[in-house]
């Protein structure tokens, strides 16, 4: 990562208007791997999680850019978490094979729907208990090959990605939840022969702005990308691939060794 924090701020800045003037398809097709197919009723659902999921990540990267500006770095990171794992979700889908992928995207969504349902049951208080939760059936989404539940297993699916993908989201998450990590952003460690910790004045950064903004800028650069594999605007793809050398990324994900060998094996057994 060799840009400045100002460089970084400057291409986050050009990736949200490329994506208010570009990014937002207008019609959509079939990707490249399902050129000549009908649109099935999954076809348009992967499409709408794509999209949707891609919008969040520029949403979101506007209030990441607001906060980082304002100087509010930690409450940026959880935002900053949300981006990437939106982000690489979006790559995952748009090319998982045939219906693997929307297929296990669904079936988390309906599992955690049921489980919602599950815990309203159990509520003391009656508005809940009485409370119906639409989207709990999984039957419709039974059998994938992939699996959408562990983030951890969508980064190994990804090149590049695998664990060195994941470790990122692990940092992310551990200053995006209650924890150690959090509680010590406010407090210094204590002096020697002491036993209590002084607070800080200020919270310390839990990471560095540049990490931050490159993390965000990235994402918006693959997940805008995922969207161009079913939009036909080529000049967002141009935009993107640009920004990508600025970065010194790789403008897209693709789908693993370890993803295809899965679904090769998975296609041998059922002969």
């Amino acid at each position: 990562m060799a840009n400045s924090t100002l460089e970084l701020r400057e291409l986050m800045i050009e990736l949200l208007d490329a994506w208010d003037a570009q990014g937002h398809p207008t019609e959509m097709s079939q990707p490249r791997a399902r050129a000549g197919r009908a649109i099935t009723t999954q076809d348009v659902a992967r499409m709408e999680c794509v999209v949707g999921l891609t919008r969040h990540v520029h949403e979101t990267a506007r209030a990441v850019q607001l906060l980082l500006d304002s100087g509010h770095h930690n409450a940026a990171l959880p935002l900053a978490r949300v981006v990437y794992e939106c982000a690489l979700t979006a790559a995952w889908l748009v090319q998982s094979k045939d219906d693997e992928g929307i297929r296990a995207f669904l079936h988390e969504y309906a599992r955690q729907r049921t489980g919602l349902q599950s815990s309203l049951k159990r509520a003391v208080a009656t508005t809940f208990r009485e409370g119906e939760v639409t989207g709990t059936n999984m039957e419709d989404f039974l059998g994938s090959a992939d699996n959408a539940r562990r983030f951890d297993l969508i980064c190994e699916d990804l090149e590049p990605g695998g664990t060195d993908a994941y470790i990122y989201y692990r940092i992310l998450s551990s200053y995006s939840h209650a924890g150690v990590p959090v509680v010590d952003l406010y407090f210094s460690p204590p002096p020697l022969g002491e036993r209590v910790p002084p607070p800080r004045l200020k919270p310390a950064l839990a990471l560095d702005e540049g990490l931050l903004r490159f993390l965000t800028a990235a994402s918006m650069v693959w997940s805008g990308r995922a969207v161009t594999y079913i939009s036909k605007d080529h000049g967002y793809r141009s935009t993107l691939r640009r920004i990508a050398r600025a970065l010194e990324i790789n403008p897209e994900i693709q789908l693993s060794d370890a993803y295809r060998k899965r679904h090769a094996q998975g296609k041998t057994r059922a002969k």
